[in-house]
């Protein structure tokens, strides 16, 4: 067969079957492919927008758990919070339940308290009266100086004894009480002894060579005989040891060393702070003081001194014997010792100290004090409320009985104006005591404006239900 004729049949062929193919069975193939393009499609379409599904429900469960998480923090928080109200109102309760039970408890003991002083105080009254213990007293001094077996009594008599004062005002009570005879013996006594220290350089000491124990008393008894002189040997040798510093340790400390050896549990010998020595000379030096109200330097010693005794004392009410003043220690003797003298310094002494100051105007030591006007008002806040000094008028103010709860000066007239406070059943009156030391010029005698008993060198003033009112004034003497 032909060749060519074979080529174009199989050509006519192939043609017809690509006719066919493309008339009636690609259409078919396409329209499949086609539909499962769109497949496909959708397919990738519905995964894309699932997927985006998915994102959005996690974070929408995120934000869900985040919520619940909040709110559950929120709940906790509010829980926490009432649970602490809760506690803090029963706590708050239990407090105002023990605190009531507290006061209760207070109130109870101070009533038994107020009630065992009541009866004590009843005792003692009823059982001594004022005279028991004038002869008390006088005996006991007649046994300090008598002579006994061709010596005295009691050592070292010759050199001044500790709390010398107290016998002169045993001297004064008796002369009050008209017991001439009892307080001449006594005078004589001491007159003897004072002789004695009039013809010594340093009549003071004891039985240590240097030592601050016998300068008080010197000092009183030589000025109650008017060696003055003697009496500013005994003042200078304790301000020679007593220091006026910014430290309440050193202020007015006396200079002791050695009676921790013997009084202390802590036993060597040590700069000893504010050991009876303070309490004890502050007395001539605050009774100096008054004297010479211009020399404030003896102020600030003597009152530092007085109230050095009271730094012994702690919250429970124990009394050292002194600080021990080593680095290594640093801390109160555990050991009382000693200490009653000091104690008897503080009580003997302490007062209210009204000053007018050339640099710092109006001052008050042991008060508050305020200017209104031309009056000068101080509260009195020391431990006892029953002495005040006004230096610019030289005026000492005392109480036997009662206490004051101000006392003002007119700066214009010098009229005094004090206020005692309220009667109790113990002390139904006060007894005031006017002095004045010192001689300041343009200042008078003064003496109460209102009409009251002077007995035994006091005036008897009735108090009441609520405070009670003196006024002093002055007149110059021509």
């Amino acid at each position: 067969m032909n060749i060519t004729v074979t080529l174009i049949v199989q050509m006519l062929v192939f043609a017809i079957f690509i006719w066919v193919v493309m008339t009636f069975i690609w259409p078919i193939i396409l329209g499949a492919m086609n539909e499962r393009e769109k497949k496909i499609a959708a397919g990738l379409a519905a995964a894309e927008q699932g997927q985006k599904d998915l994102s959005e429900a996690k974070s929408r469960a995120d934000e869900v758990i985040k919520e619940a998480r909040a709110r559950a923090m929120a709940i906790e928080s509010q829980a926490q919070t009432r649970a602490n109200q809760i506690i803090e109102e029963a706590r708050k309760a239990a407090s105002h339940e023990g605190e009531k039970a507290l006061a209760s408890a207070k109130s109870q003991i101070e009533l038994e308290s107020n009630r065992a002083r009541d009866q004590l105080r009843g005792q003692v009254v009823s059982n001594s009266g004022t005279n028991y213990y004038c002869l008390q007293d006088h005996t006991s001094d007649m046994s300090n100086d008598e002579p006994g077996a061709g010596t005295r009594r009691v050592g070292y008599v010759d050199l001044g004894l500790m709390e010398g004062d107290i016998l002169i005002e045993l001297l004064e009570d008796l002369k009050r009480e008209g017991w001439s005879e009892k307080a001449q013996v006594i005078q004589n006594l001491m007159k003897e002894r004072v002789d004695h220290w009039t013809k010594e350089p340093y009549p003071f000491g004891s039985e240590m060579a240097w030592d601050s124990t016998g300068q008080e008393e010197v000092y009183a008894w030589c000025k109650y005989f008017d060696y003055d002189d003697k009496a500013l040997v005994s003042l200078n040798s304790i301000i020679g040891y007593m220091p006026t510093l910014p430290h309440w340790g050193y202020n007015g400390n006396a200079r002791r060393y050695w009676d921790f050896l013997y009084g202390g549990k802590i036993r060597r010998i040590e700069r000893q702070l504010h050991h009876y020595g303070s309490g004890l000379n502050a007395i001539p030096v605050l009774a100096h003081y008054r004297e010479h109200p211009d020399d404030e330097y003896l102020l600030r010693v003597g009152y530092g001194g007085m109230m050095g005794a009271l730094s012994n004392i702690d919250q429970e009410g124990f009394a050292s014997a002194a600080f021990h003043s080593f680095p290594s220690t640093l801390k109160w003797d555990p050991y009382s010792g000693d200490y009653g003298p000091n104690f008897f310094g503080h009580a003997f002494n302490t007062a209210t100290y009204v000053i007018k100051h050339p640099e710092f105007g109006w001052q008050s030591f042991g008060g508050n004090i305020s200017v209104t006007g031309n009056w000068v008002n101080v509260q009195p806040l020391d431990s006892f409320r029953q002495r005040v000094y006004l230096a610019p008028l030289g005026l000492w103010l005392t109480l036997d009985a009662g206490t004051f709860e101000r006392v003002a000066v007119n700066t214009k007239d010098g009229v005094v104006r004090v206020t005692l406070s309220r009667a109790d059943a113990f002390t139904p009156n006060a007894r005031l005591r006017l002095r004045q030391p010192a001689r300041i010029a343009a200042v008078g005698i003064y003496a109460p404006r209102q009409r009251f008993v002077n007995e035994r060198d006091a005036f008897t003033i009735p108090l009441g239900r609520s405070t009670t009112l003196v006024e002093l004034s002055h007149r110059l003497h021509k």
